[in-house]
């Protein structure tokens, strides 16, 4: 299982991709977490879970973390309409897949009533609870793959699979990365359809 190791708090700087997914949320829920997290300095946060009218929970260092942080209706609103940037219409299109992409790799998991028009989905309504993925950058989290590539001279193909949370996204990351920086470099693609693939930026 690979091993999410990214520092989140060091000296009273956040690390830049939670810093980012903060901006994302309430502001009230925002300044409450980040007091939180330097009450007690968990070494990785990968999910903020955000239900209405109960106490916001963490993922921390692989850990179910139920905080002292209540979520009112109003602190909902307020995540997604910034999850947004003010436009639920501009992203239909993934909400009504259940999700928003946020940029630098962080997708926000909504839950809610569907609307429906002639039984297909439409948009989403009466949201109760919003699941933000963060994503960690783990440097050469892919070199045993990019080895098995490298030593068929990168003609093979390969899948990947696995449980979800435990890498598969972080593994190909960072091959992407390695790929790019070989040389000469290797041509590739991504197809990235929720967009879970764009660099996140590390603290270190």
């Amino acid at each position: 299982e690979l091993k999410m190791k990214c520092s989140i708090i060091y000296k009273e700087k956040l690390d830049s991709t939670l810093e980012f997914a903060l901006s994302k949320i309430d502001i009230n829920l925002r300044t409450s977490i980040i007091d939180f997290l330097k009450r007690y300095h968990y070494k990785a946060i990968n999910e903020i879970r955000i239900h209405k009218n109960a106490s916001l929970m963490l993922i921390a260092d692989s850990k179910n973390v139920i905080t002292d942080i209540f979520v009112d209706e109003k602190a909902i609103e307020s995540t997604l309409e910034l999850l947004c940037d003010g436009s639920i219409y501009a992203h239909i299109d993934t909400i009504k897949q259940g999700y928003i992409s946020v940029g630098m790799g962080i997708r926000a998991g909504i839950c809610g009533r569907a609307s429906l028009e002639n039984g297909q989905i439409c948009g989403i309504r009466d949201v109760t609870s919003i699941n933000i993925r963060i994503p960690q950058h783990i440097n050469n989290a892919s070199q045993y793959v990019f080895s098995l590539l490298k030593d068929e001279g990168f003609k093979k193909s390969i899948i990947i699979y696995s449980a979800p949370g435990v890498g598969k996204t972080t593994i190909l990351r960072d091959l992407a990365y390695k790929l790019s920086h070989v040389f000469p470099p290797i041509r590739h693609a991504i197809i990235d359809t929720k967009e879970e693939i764009t660099p996140c930026i590390s603290s270190e």
